[in-house]
């Protein structure tokens, strides 16, 4: 771990940047800003970011005029939007929130004490509830997701657990590690919290900071795309760090390996069979053949329709992911 970095703040600037990216969130954009203002802890600005809204999104933000810093830019991805953010501050601290998501009062009050207990923490996260249109939801982002603390990357390998709209990250940190990787679209949180906890720990609040809004069309966690990028992400780490490869084989299938097989069985859904074989050659070259392999493979040479089939097969034989299977009929 590396040692307490020198601030380069200056005493004029608030401690934590709240970077709020916005993309058509003119019916929820105003309560997560307002939730920002309601914290406990005060010595804080708020940074949003207008990703390109065609909506009312910035006759929403002109009523906060003054009390805001407000950037505007064509529509780019939240990637580039939190990273405009994160450029545009020289506040110690950087607090992520999105705009159809709001923190509770006292979310930076219980965070910030963290920093200080332990100068080689860079990343402060907490737990999260969900809420759907017409409730609260019981279980929260803990109880899908058990959290880790210290050094912590092997375990974030197997499982983000770190929801974005909890996160307060050390500025220097991202001076080290880089931003937001703009080509990665989905997982691309995941992505910087995994080259973070390479050299920094991260730390927790056990209890709920914030709230997360979810819809049905957030919770495919089958997502062909989201696969695919998270294939990409996960690759990358894996190929510069060998000594994952000692990890339990059992671990690694699950956390894995397996993304190559549900990668395939999608591609094989969207009637690409060369693009399932593709990915199949990719986990054979991770793995032995199993019968997932097996399975998919004889599959990708049946005509579409009849290789739904064996697709059946796996979803009976699979079980969904925590979040998908609680929370599919919100």
């Amino acid at each position: 771990m590396i040692n307490k970095p020198i601030s380069s703040q200056s005493k004029s600037d608030p401690n934590v940047n709240v970077i709020i990216p916005v993309y058509n969130g003119e019916k929820v954009v105003g309560k997560a800003i307002e939730s920002a203002f309601k914290q406990t802890y005060q010595d804080i600005v708020i940074t949003v970011v207008d990703d390109g809204s065609t909506d009312n999104t910035l006759q929403v933000l002109a009523g906060f005029t003054g009390k805001i810093h407000i950037i505007s830019q064509a529509n780019s991805g939240p990637s580039a939007a939190r990273n405009a953010g994160i450029r545009a501050t020289k506040s110690e601290y950087i607090a992520f929130l999105d705009a159809d998501d709001f923190w509770l009062p006292n979310k930076l009050e219980k965070q910030m004490p963290l920093f200080k207990e332990d100068p080689d923490v860079g990343l402060v996260f907490g737990d999260i509830s969900f809420a759907s249109s017409k409730r609260v939801l019981k279980d929260t982002s803990f109880k899908l997701v058990p959290p880790s603390k210290g050094a912590v990357f092997h375990e974030l390998f197997k499982d983000n657990f770190i929801p974005a709209t909890s996160v307060v990250i050390r500025r220097c940190c991202l001076d080290e590690i880089g931003l937001f990787d703009e080509e990665i679209i989905g997982p691309e949180d995941y992505d910087l919290w995994l080259r973070i906890s390479q050299v920094w720990k991260v730390d927790y609040v056990n209890e709920p900071v914030a709230i997360y809004r979810i819809s049905p069309g957030q919770l495919s966690a089958n997502n062909y795309r989201m696969i695919q990028q998270l294939i990409h992400v996960k690759s990358r780490i894996f190929s510069n760090y060998p000594d994952l490869s000692t990890m339990n084989q059992k671990t690694l299938e699950y956390c894995y390996y397996n993304l190559y097989t549900r990668a395939a069985k999608l591609a094989l859904m969207e009637n690409q069979p060369s693009k399932c074989r593709s990915y199949l050659e990719d986990y054979h070259r991770l793995k032995r053949r199993t019968y997932r392999y097996w399975l998919l493979f004889f599959a990708s040479w049946m005509p579409f329709g009849i290789n739904q089939i064996p697709i059946k097969i796996w979803n009976r034989m699979h079980r969904q992911a925590p979040w998908e299977e609680k929370y599919r009929e919100v």
